[in-house]
């Protein structure tokens, strides 16, 4: 996979947190440093295929600390 972009919203939709490249390391549940509330968030992530087809999943998760 190449060009990998993912997105962590909240509920009302709003972007908590992106990171894009080659490698993707995750998002450790903060926001400035400071621990995010546990409950339900969205996560969207598109990739394009070394053969150029783009591939773009989403779906909700769960934060549970």
């Amino acid at each position: 996979m190449t060009n990998v972009q993912m997105g962590i919203y909240d509920t009302w939709g709003s972007l908590l947190y992106a990171e894009e490249g080659d490698t993707i390391t995750g998002w450790d549940g903060t926001i400035d440093g400071n621990p995010v509330e546990n409950g339900n968030y969205i996560m969207v992530v598109t990739a394009e295929t070394f053969n150029g087809l783009v591939i773009e999943e989403n779906g909700p998760i769960t934060l549970i600390k």
